[in-house]
């Protein structure tokens, strides 16, 4: 406290204006920045993929989707998610983490802008408003807040240029900005772009002061950092770029700079239109308004020639960007004008933003505005390339304002000093005046707050898809698993943030960001599609529909047709329910077998209780009772039934409960004769039901009607309705008794896996959960040590296997269980070895289907072998005859032939 105080005391009073004026800028910032952090902390969905890889590595399980899993390069954010691994490593959760480091990062981003503007040799206090503006960007604090790497990327973009401006007035300081554009390109893939455009700029500083040197220095601290890293991720993920880069390859050509109406223009127009003061029967008073300072601001307005050359410019662009060109009856030679009109308008545009960067050269304040200017044009081209992106409040506008604006500072304080406005106003009854110029700042500054607020305003109120929001499809579908009692779980989805690190599946990711073999066929190949999907990972649920079903083709497939099955939709608020949720048939719907008929009990139009069991018949109260159904309908039933459980005692029904064979998912009237559906439900047992022994009856019932089906077998009427006995008890003890139980039958399951029979130790570990099915504690308490006891039972019946591929089975089999059990990775690791060289052989004779299965056994026993996966994928091109996205060339158009 004594040194701050000692530091703002040698400050002079002008140095303390400026820092305090700073200070409350950042407040600003703050403020801003806390709307989506305190009444509703906003999380990008995406930025759950970046807080899932750093915790799995952090973990111990290394750069994958889920734990158990392949390494797979799923994020375009590095050192962001280094970054936030390095706090979780420390005990810092990554929710607070990313939101700290974007409020730090964003204020730091403030005073850099204010220094860069500052050597574009204008006014201080115009110069305050470059953060000025930045804290009011919507674009820049919103997906600073996000979660994402935006906070970083900015800062380290404004750093760095700072910084090569300051090693430009002294050029015998350290290449400092070098680092930090390498630490940028580390960030983003597309920050090599930035490091290029600060290596050339370093490159003409170097010439024009006669140091040449200091560029070669420059360069050598950018490369061997960067080549290291390159290296570095070569080796660990096996592939040249990141796994999503080869993921967004087939989703169309992007780059479509002479398409107007299409992705990146709108973009630009879209962002433009949505920050505008006023919006009034169809006139916008938008930002595009204001681009005209950008010209202003790189070239100025006080030589007479540069002033009519830049309202030239601005006419010309005004005429080709406003008008489409169209002229009715034009002369026959205006069609091909027309036809190119788009062509004529975009360089038109690229014409004049070279020739702005040209002529600002050399004039006072030019390394700075020039500077600005390449990196400010350099965004935006990533924005035509990249097409956009899909999230609201243009994302990728948070990196253009960190340039742009500030060049529409100084725009602003070269139009004023041309205007020289000198006059004052007298302020009425004060006394005081206003200068002209301090009346239109203000002014400027009243309306960018109007419409900044206005974009915040209406983001906060409805923003977009958060890990939140997922969150929810998460939770409903863990509930179906437990529901439907499956004990592992393969997803089929295109949102991974929250399933990456709130579900613990297995994950096929439709959009291939986190899964390496979709990402090199993202093209959506048929043949890849019905193989990796369908027969390799075969998904337990699945999330299809909207644009990705159309975009992947998925459920055009017949075997989606044949396999999966809809249920119902979970709520998202408004009534509404958020559809396109599938789950596997063969989770509850079988083929008949003959054992099923064994005690098969027929009910009257044409219903069959085939299997029935209840097997944890001891419960406590308040807890449930788990009983186990099968059934078919044979009879071609069109209405569906509704069964009754009842537990009776002394004539008396004294609880029940009831279900719908097929879970309300799968109607009866769907069922085929051939098919047994199987129901497992918990019935709640109240907590004032009496301690003692119960007999287990159910009755079935017509949905539609109410009416009770009658049977063959022997049915007891009990309170006007018939029940069927299952012959089979309950009781209802203590909950101390419950515990003992479920002790009991745990040690048992551990005893009986270390005995070698492994499906049935699984089987009495589950019985040990539902005498406490809601005891959810309980359970997750002793299931780390259950499951490596299944894995051990496996790992050691694999040891006594001498059939290879049993062997591996076997494995797999124990790693699905435990993939860290040592015993496991003991045995499993030097087999992987074996099977990758014979796969190696393979592929050097072309026997590409020999070759794919040892490489696919080989990584599958060691999910870390990516430079295995990537010949697994080798392997299958060559073997299925498909050519993957990004190994195709552009077809080369055929020279014109002369007649």
């Amino acid at each position: 406290m004594n040194r701050l105080m000692q530091f703002w005391l040698a400050r002079s009073q002008e140095e303390r204006r400026d820092y305090s004026a700073l200070f409350a800028l950042c407040f600003i910032y703050i403020v801003h920045y806390l709307v989506f952090c305190i009444p509703q902390p906003f999380f990008i969905e995406d930025a759950g993929i970046s807080f899932a890889f750093a915790q799995n590595f952090v973990d111990g399980e290394g750069f994958v989707a889920y734990a158990g899993g392949e390494r797979v390069e799923g994020f375009s954010n590095p050192l962001w998610t280094f970054l936030i691994a390095i706090f979780y490593a420390l005990g810092i959760s990554v929710w607070t983490s990313s939101k700290v480091l974007g409020a730090l990062f964003g204020v730091m981003t403030l005073p850099l802008s204010f220094a860069i503007v500052r050597r574009a040799n204008i006014p201080k206090n115009i110069a305050f408003l470059a953060p000025f503006a930045l804290a009011m960007s919507p674009n820049f604090v919103i997906w600073n807040a996000s979660g994402l790497e935006n906070s970083l990327y900015c800062v380290l973009l404004a750093l760095g240029m700072w910084r090569l401006l300051l090693e430009s007035e002294e050029p015998n300081r350290h290449p400092i900005s070098a680092l930090v554009f390498c630490l940028a390109a580390m960030t983003r893939p597309e920050g090599i772009m930035y490091a290029v455009v600060a290596g050339f700029s370093k490159l003409i500083f170097a010439i024009i002061d006669r140091k040449y040197k200091s560029f070669f220095y420059w360069a050598l601290v950018f490369v061997v950092p960067f080549g290291l890293y390159q290296a570095w991720r070569y080796w660990y993920f096996a592939w040249p770029f990141p796994n999503t880069y080869y993921a967004k390859l087939g989703t169309g050509k992007r780059f479509k700079p002479f398409s107007w109406t299409q992705r990146g223009w709108k973009y630009i127009n879209a962002y433009l239109e949505a920050h505008n003061i006023i919006d009034w029967n169809g006139f916008k008073l938008h930002m595009g308004y204001a681009l005209p300072l950008l010209l202003v601001g790189m070239n100025g307005l006080k030589k007479s020639w540069m002033r009519w050359t830049i309202i030239a410019a601005m006419c010309w662009l005004g005429f080709v960007v406003l008008w489409d060109g169209k002229i009715a009856d034009a002369p026959e030679f205006w069609g091909s004008i027309e036809k190119n009109w788009i062509k004529i308008r975009v360089l038109s545009l690229l014409a004049v933003s070279i020739g702005v960067g040209l002529t600002s050269l050399f004039r006072e304040g030019w390394r700075a505005r020039s500077l600005l200017w390449a990196m400010g044009a350099s965004s935006v081209f990533f924005v035509i390339y990249s097409g956009g992106d899909w999230m609201k409040a243009h994302r990728w506008f948070n990196i253009v304002a960190v340039f742009l604006l500030p060049v529409l500072v100084i725009g602003v304080a070269e139009l004023l000093t041309t205007l020289s406005l000198k006059k004052v106003v007298a302020i009425p009854k004060s006394g005081k005046t206003l200068s002209l110029q301090a009346i239109i700042i203000s002014l400027l500054v009243v309306g960018y707050c109007i419409s900044e607020i206005k974009v915040s305003t209406k983001f906060a109120i409805n923003p977009e898809t958060s890990v939140t929001d997922i969150h929810r499809r998460v939770r409903y579908m863990t509930w179906v698993q437990r529901r439907l009692d499956v004990d592992h779980v393969t997803l089929l989805d295109v949102d991974m943030g929250a399933h990456m690190i709130y579900s613990g599946w297995g994950i096929v990711d439709t959009a291939g960001l986190v899964d390496v073999s979709v990402a090199r066929h993202s093209d959506y190949n048929r043949k890849f599609i019905k193989e990796y999907v369908f027969k390799e990972r075969k998904p337990e649920f699945a999330h299809c529909h909207g644009g990705w079903a159309k975009t992947s083709k998925i459920p055009r497939n017949p075997e989606w047709k044949t396999d999966y099955i809809e249920i119902s939709g979970y709520p998202i608020g408004n009534r509404r329910l958020h559809i396109g949720n599938y789950v596997r048939k063969d989770l509850f719907i079988s083929e008949l077998e003959q054992d099923d008929f064994k005690n098969a009990v027929v009910f009257d139009a044409g219903v069959r209780l085939l299997q029935w069991s209840v097997p944890a018949p001891e419960v406590a109260n308040g807890g449930a009772l788990f009983v186990e159904t099968k059934w078919q309908n044979f009879g071609s039933r069109e209405a569906d039934v509704l069964v009754l459980i009842g537990l009776e005692r002394n004539g008396k029904i004294e609880a029940t409960a009831s279900f719908q064979p097929g879970y309300r998912w799968y109607n009866m009237k769907d069922w085929k004769q051939q098919e047994a559906v199987s129901g497992k439900f918990p019935m709640p047992i109240s907590s004032e039901l009496e301690e003692g022994e119960y007999n287990v009856y159910i009755a079935v019932l017509d949905q539609e009607t109410g009416e009770n089906l009658g049977s063959e077998a022997e049915l007891k009427e009990i309170s006007g309705i018939k029940w069927l006995s299952l012959d089979q008890n309950m009781e209802v003890v203590s909950k101390e008794t419950v515990q003992e139980k479920s002790e009991e039958d745990r040690k048992l399951a551990i005893q009986t896996a270390e005995e070698g029979d492994c499906e049935l130790a699984w089987s009495l570990w589950k019985n040990s959960t539902r005498h406490q099915y809601r005891n959810r504690h309980w359970e997750q308490k002793h299931l780390a040590e259950q499951h490596s006891a299944i894995a051990s039972c496996n790992v050691q019946k694999a040891i006594q296997e001498e059939n290879e591929l049993n062997k591996i089975d076997l494995l797999l089999e124990a790693k699905k269980w435990d993939h860290n059990l040592e015993a496991y990775q003991e045995l499993a690791y030097p087999l992987a070895e074996l099977w990758h060289e014979k796969g190696e052989d393979l592929f050097g004779l072309e026997e590409w289907q020999g070759a794919y299965d040892a490489f696919s056994r080989s990584v599958a026993l060691e999910p870390s072998r990516s430079h295995t996966r990537k010949l697994a994928e080798d392997s299958r091109d060559k073997r299925l005859n498909i050519i993957p996205p990004y190994k195709k060339k552009a077809k080369k158009k055929k020279p014109l032939r002369l007649q």
